[in-house]
């Protein structure tokens, strides 16, 4: 998957806060370090990848463009499908 721009939704940036991430985590954790992706419910992805730790992203894609739609500091069961794949 190329990313190219990525784009956050007016509800999402609130929302990921709430979850104690920053704007930048996310944008790190889809882009640095080989993210990995996978297929979400909804037609959405799940990209889970490292800023200063394991922050795993929800997002939709299209022509090179994700549209973050939540994020939030990965759980131990997301880590370790991470190191497998």
């Amino acid at each position: 998957m190329l990313i190219r721009e990525i784009h956050l939704k007016e509800a999402a940036e609130e929302k990921i806060q709430e979850h104690g991430v920053v704007e930048r985590e996310a944008e790190e954790a889809l882009l640095r370090d080989e993210p990995k992706y996978f297929k979400a419910r909804n037609g959405r992805y799940m990209g889970i990848g490292v800023a200063q730790r394991f922050i795993t992203v929800i997002f939709e894609y299209a022509d090179g463009i994700a549209t973050i739609v939540t994020a939030y500091p990965s759980s131990k069961s997301q880590i370790k499908l991470y190191h497998r794949k």
